[in-house]
């Protein structure tokens, strides 16, 4: 965008494409999970396009919490996130996930299963040889940084009673 007049600026961003939204709707990586990565050698993208998968919390606006969720699903013609714990009732009882803005969601551990998002580790860290082991040593330490920051995730189970 190169204009500065706040009229084009918002033309800009209503009107963009979904490769643009994609890369608008980033959520920061939690800054303690930066650190550790980085003291054994790893760097962090900064932000990066927030994706179905993600384990997130939630730092801003009505469902601010210590606790991590998963991403269920994400709009980017509306450029809203569903977070899986997130509902609310409509007045005839129907439930719905509470849509967020990606920028009120930090990530905690993020989805490196897509080879588009290991690519971008790899671009930052050359110098690193992804084997298997490193890789595991990589997970294993995001999985222990979640767990020490705000616990595992809770599954809802549902009691059925006959």
């Amino acid at each position: 965008m190169s204009s500065k007049q706040p009229r084009k600026q918002r033309l800009a961003r209503y009107t963009a494409p979904y490769h643009r939204r994609h890369r608008e709707m980033s959520s920061p990586i939690d800054k303690g999970l930066r650190e550790r990565q980085l003291s054994r050698g790893f760097m962090y993208p900064r932000a990066m396009p927030i994706r179905k998968g993600d384990r997130v919390m939630v730092v801003r606006g009505e469902g601010k919490s210590k606790s991590a969720t998963v991403v269920a699903k994400i709009d980017r013609k509306a450029r809203k996130v569903y977070v899986e714990s997130f509902t609310y009732f409509k007045s005839d009882g129907t439930e719905l996930q509470r849509p967020m803005d990606a920028s009120n969601l930090v990530i905690i551990n993020p989805d490196w299963s897509d080879i588009r998002r290991r690519k971008i580790l790899n671009r930052i860290n050359e110098s690193v040889d992804w084997t298997d082991e490193v890789v595991s040593e990589f997970e294993a330490t995001e999985d222990e940084y979640e767990a020490e920051t705000v616990g595992p995730i809770e599954e809802d189970s549902e009691e059925t009673t006959d």
